[in-house]
């Protein structure tokens, strides 16, 4: 990790958050997908050139203590409004992938007046009905390595970092963690809730919905009804790109991103 970049923790609710900070300007929240906490990734340096950014490790999922009271994705996302309390942070940039587009758009419906853009990168949270989000419970990781990225290992940016080794027995507990708490928080019903579409106007903030165009795990449905439930948001699809942009392309991801960031 560049040196200009900390792990730092803050007391939310008697918990200890772990999270990473790098980077100065105006506040970024950044919400990791339902994998774990990768680290500091090339789009947090890119996005630290501009901006204070945060990253920190959901509850439950290998860092970060699990509450037992956080039982659903709603209860997290009250959690983390709660951790921008505790920061004393207000009109705050927010972007989360997949499981952590979720939090994010549900913190944006539960208190719209905190959250100054929005960005959702490849997010589950809402159904589709022409096609169905993968289930990810049945496969091993390296199956949903496969399916969340659509072009080679060698034309991945970060896949050498992140996946040529093998993980570490701490970095094999934390997975399971992540996993556990995930299948608590998104089983029944499987990564939606029946109610988002409806709050969906909610959302106030400026808000950019970036998507993968060959996601084979959330299908470009999802970012469609996203795009659709929040007025005046835009939907960005990134050609020849799964799950993961940020991973994936992370140069072009932070292009779109910083852009329209930098409108505020």
């Amino acid at each position: 990790m560049p040196a200009s970049f900390s792990e730092e923790t803050v007391s939310v609710a008697g918990i200890d958050v772990h999270y990473y900070r790098g980077g100065g300007g105006p506040p970024l929240l950044t919400l990791h997908g339902g994998g774990g906490n990768p680290g500091w990734l090339m789009i947090h340096e890119a996005l630290a050139a501009h901006y204070t950014v945060y990253a920190p490790s959901h509850p439950g999922f290998g860092i970060t203590p699990r509450p037992e009271w956080i039982a659903r994705p709603s209860d997290m996302a009250i959690f983390y409004l709660w951790m921008l309390q505790e920061m004393g942070l207000d009109n705050v940039h927010l972007m989360g992938h997949s499981f952590g587009g979720w939090l994010a758009a549900d913190m944006a419906t539960t208190c719209p007046q905190v959250i100054n853009r929005l960005v959702l990168v490849d997010t589950v949270g809402v159904k589709p009905e022409r096609s169905d989000i993968l289930d990810i419970f049945i496969l091993t990781p390296e199956e949903i390595r496969a399916h969340a990225f659509y072009n080679p290992p060698q034309q991945i940016p970060e896949w050498e970092r992140l996946y040529s080794s093998e993980p570490t027995p701490e970095e094999t507990d934390r997975a399971e963690d992540a996993l556990e708490m995930l299948i608590r928080l998104c089983w029944k019903p499987y990564m939606h809730d029946l109610r988002l579409p409806a709050l969906l106007p909610r959302v106030t903030s400026p808000t950019l919905v970036v998507w993968g165009r060959e996601d084979a795990i959330v299908p470009l449905e999802c970012g469609e009804i996203y795009h659709q439930g929040i007025s005046g948001s835009t939907l960005h699809v990134i050609d020849a790109c799964g799950h993961s942009p940020h991973i994936e392309k992370p140069h072009v991801f932070a292009d779109a991103v910083l852009s329209f960031l930098n409108q505020a």
